[in-house]
């Protein structure tokens, strides 16, 4: 990783750990309240009763608080990723309830059409066959029922991506593609997915078909869609995506050497995110690594705020290691929740 990458890595990972709350103070708090805080700070951690492992940890974040505060241009830097992180949350939020909105929309003509074609069949009306003086038509024989026919799954795929073809913005793609995965259509998925792509392919574009396509079960189709949005965005975000939605795509489409290097990608970029450290250890033990896959669920535990997960997951290789009579990989894991504060 370059030196560049690595700086806004370390950015990253102090915004997600938001310093400024860490240490209750303001964004424009001057420098010697912040320094106060600090030392507030660590004279709470040196008193609280923790585990040395996590009192090493938050010492480690309050060193890089006062280091990045205390100096203007990195205090500015950090104050540019940190608006910057709150603008992409706001948009993000925003775009939200543009694309509900939307889906209503969806929805209501699609309603609408629906009673129209519901009116116009139960007033049409056959026209007379014959003129006045004309011999009476014979009766009509009995016809035998047609054999229902299903269409192929590409017949499906054509008629949907001719029906996509009509749709004139990404976001009313999405909405559609999504309402498609709600009834199981992988075809209008698919169909939509590429006119949503064909129309803004940008990261969220590309991870709004990557969780359609993981809703109708076509992980291929996921993996595809988080593949492109990986090489738009080469770096995690501070949430992990789209790395960590590609490495669990990965995962279950049974890739799991190509899923290891995207969930260490995550980790190493992001090291605070509790649920990529919970990923990196469902693919470790996938792979039979279990001691990495034990300190990766570990971590994962002590990071949170999902624990269950990754709790369950060392608890099972715990059980695991008993059934077997494999005593020390037992014991390391008992070590590990030992550590944690849980049995």
């Amino acid at each position: 990783m370059s030196e560049d990458a690595r700086r806004r890595a370390l950015m990253g990972a102090l915004v997600e750990r938001d310093l400024y709350r860490m240490l209750g103070v303001a964004p424009q708090a001057p420098a010697e309240e912040v320094s106060a805080a600090v030392a507030r700070r660590r004279e709470e951690v040196q008193a609280a009763r923790i585990h040395p492992q996590e009192r090493r940890v938050e010492a480690h974040w309050l060193d890089w608080a006062e280091r990045v505060l205390a100096d203007p241009a990195l205090r500015a830097e950090y104050d540019g990723a940190l608006a910057a992180e709150e603008a992409r949350e706001r948009a993000g939020q925003a775009a939200r309830e543009q694309r509900r909105a939307l889906e209503r929309e969806v929805m209501r003509r699609r309603d609408e059409i629906a009673r129209r074609e519901e009116e116009r069949a139960a007033t049409h009306v056959q026209r007379p066959a014959a003129a006045r003086g004309a011999a009476a038509p014979a009766p009509a024989k009995p016809r035998r029922a047609a054999r229902a026919t299903t269409p192929t799954r590409a017949v499906r795929l054509t008629r949907a991506r001719e029906d996509a073809a009509l749709v004139e913005s990404a976001e009313e793609a999405i909405t559609a593609m999504a309402a498609a995965a709600e009834v199981g259509d992988a075809e209008a998925v698919t169909a939509l997915g590429e006119r949503a792509v064909m129309l803004a392919g940008e990261v969220p574009t590309l991870l709004a078909v990557a969780d359609a396509h993981r809703r109708v079960g076509d992980d291929e189709g996921a993996v595809h869609a988080l593949r492109a949005a990986t090489h738009l965005q080469p770096e995690p975000a501070a949430d992990g995506s789209p790395w960590s939605a590609y490495a669990a795509a990965l995962r279950r489409h049974g890739d799991l050497g190509a899923a290891r290097e995207a969930a260490q990608h995550v980790v190493d970029a992001r090291p605070g995110l509790g649920h990529a450290w919970a990923t990196l250890g469902a693919i470790l033990a996938d792979l039979g690594d279990d001691e990495a896959a034990e300190r990766a669920l570990a971590e994962a535990v002590r990071l949170g705020p999902q624990r269950s997960a990754p709790l369950t997951r060392l608890r099972a290789l715990r059980d695991r290691h008993q059934e077997s009579g494999d005593a020390a990989g037992a014991a390391r894991v008992d070590a590990h929740l030992r550590r944690l504060g849980v049995d």
